[in-house]
């Protein structure tokens, strides 16, 4: 469809060599540059090579060239050619990876510095919070895969953002609670955590997905990247862990919905990889920020004063 809406004046037809038919593939080029194209083609500055017609030149050479003549077509052609990948999406989890881990870090920063610890301790708590839950999934996925390694040892750009992160929270945060009110409950600071809770549960989930491991998995990936650095944090601090005791809100069940999700949508061949995480970043997100405002649990035990136990939703 998108050959046939192409003007005529713009197609190029390789030219049939003496043995072999011409395999017809137009592509968009500016008319005046049509033959200085075939010239270089004969002249051996572009190699052939194609199972189909050995008249086909490289693809990405020809992306190349069409690069600088038809780059409004581009990214279509691209697509059409079975390369398209959407990689503003990639890009988009990425950068809220990276967000995720310093909301993350300064939750972990706080919560040590409440406890009573050090400028040390707030660093140790806020790098355990915040890049946790991927370090244990990377050493468990590692063992079905050797080329796996701990994603943080070759991008520490995630220890660079905790530090930074300790430090800030460290000199800001008490002169910001005392003069603004501000607290660790505040809705920017919730939303913020929605963001990152969602990025990470995508992305654990994706990684296991990559690796090809069995469905369950994709899930556990999903939940524990996005939940067991807070799990650690809170048993280092000497609290309850809130994914365990979630007082008000549910917090694990997010990111395990969305996780199913992600998993359901991949297995289907017509969704692409990118719109599932789309959807399932989206739906984590939605799902976490909806339970701020609608306060609710998951079914539990409700232990009495003369500790008997009865279900309770």
């Amino acid at each position: 469809c998108f050959a046939e809406s192409i003007p005529q004046t713009l197609m190029v037809t390789p030219k049939k060599r003496k043995h072999g038919g011409g395999h017809h593939s137009p592509y968009p080029i500016h008319h005046h540059q049509t033959s200085s194209l075939i010239d270089r083609s004969r002249r051996g500055e572009i190699s052939r090579s194609s199972s189909l017609s050995r008249s086909m030149v490289p693809l990405n050479q020809q992306n190349n060239l069409l690069c600088g003549v038809a780059p409004s077509c581009l990214a279509v052609i691209h697509t059409l050619r079975g390369g398209g990948e959407m990689l503003p999406v990639d890009a988009f989890l990425n950068a809220v990876d990276l967000f995720g881990t310093g909301v993350f870090a300064f939750s972990g920063a706080l919560t040590a510095g409440k406890k009573g610890m050090d400028i040390m301790g707030m660093m140790i708590i806020a790098t355990i919070t915040a890049v946790g839950g991927g370090t244990v999934r990377d050493v468990l996925l590692g063992s079905i895969s050797s080329d796996l390694p701990v994603f943080w040892i070759g991008f520490p750009i995630y220890l660079e953002i905790c530090v930074v992160v300790s430090l800030l929270t460290y000199l800001l945060w008490p002169s910001l609670e005392e003069r603004f009110g501000w607290k660790d409950s505040a809705f920017p600071i919730c939303f913020s955590d929605a963001f990152g809770l969602a990025a990470f549960a995508v992305l654990g989930t994706k990684k296991a997905v990559d690796l090809q491991v069995a469905p369950i998995l994709w899930v556990v990936s999903g939940l524990m990247t996005a939940t067991f650095g807070g799990i650690t944090r809170d048993v280092l601090c000497l609290q309850r862990p809130r994914i365990m005791y979630p007082d008000r809100t549910m917090y694990a069940a997010p990111p395990v919905l969305g996780s199913i999700l992600y998993a359901l949508l991949t297995s289907s061949s017509t969704i692409p990889t990118q719109v599932a995480a789309c959807l399932s970043f989206i739906t984590t997100f939605s799902a976490r920020l909806w339970s701020f405002n609608n306060p609710r649990r998951l079914p539990h035990w409700k232990t009495g004063s003369d500790g008997s136990e009865s279900p309770n939703n």
